[in-house]
């Protein structure tokens, strides 16, 4: 019974520190966005769509048919922009490049480019992050924002649980954006392929 009780109440703090680094991973992504969002109508003004030929002011100089994407330097952690999940009330600043370090604050991109069709973003699998991308239905939508104010809407094309060895199949999918998180545990991986929502006007 001794030994029941000890399990249990391991289970209990296990539980109760998870909580509390869910929630603080929340608050610091909270606060990264606001700085993010700032940041964003400091250098550029009003955000376009993504999906228009309408271009957007610059904070940096760019090389032209460059596949980089803007990064702007905030408290020392450098930004590509925000993503927005409306049907899970999300919006999460998403860091350059990934580290663990780093994955605690906030989504970070993997690889690739919205300038390419090809960017793929990590993510804990907090509550407050990537841990509800499984409730995601097809055809559900997910905004990014990049540092020049440039919206691109996408849709959800597919939703997976796949073995986390198959890195390549994430890499090189042909989709347009990829978010992915690891299962409780970290057997597995959820990841959410998604493309661009075609501009009606084109």
């Amino acid at each position: 019974m001794l030994l029941g009780a000890v399990l249990i109440l391991s289970a209990l703090l296990l539980f109760l520190f998870n909580r509390k680094e869910d929630s603080e991973a929340g608050r610091q992504a909270g606060l990264a966005l606001q700085e993010v969002q700032e940041a964003l109508m400091d250098v550029s003004g009003d955000v376009t769509d993504g999906n228009s030929t309408e271009a957007a002011t610059s904070p940096t100089e760019t090389t032209e048919g460059s596949a980089e994407m803007t990064v702007v330097t905030i408290d020392g952690r450098d930004y590509i922009g925000y993503l927005s999940i409306p049907e899970l009330e999300l919006e999460l600043p998403v860091i350059s490049q990934w580290s663990y370090e780093l994955l605690q604050i906030a989504p970070c991109r993997d690889v690739g480019s919205t300038k390419t069709d090809d960017l793929v973003i990590a993510a804990h699998n907090y509550q407050t992050h990537f841990g509800r991308l499984k409730e995601l239905s097809e055809g559900d939508s997910v905004v990014f924002t990049d540092m020049d104010g440039v919206v691109i809407e996408y849709e959800l094309t597919k939703l997976e649980t796949i073995d986390p060895h198959k890195v390549d199949y994430v890499y090189n999918s042909d989709h347009d954006l990829v978010l992915y998180t690891c299962t409780i545990g970290g057997e597995y991986r959820v990841v959410a392929f998604c493309d661009r929502v075609e501009d009606e006007k084109g």
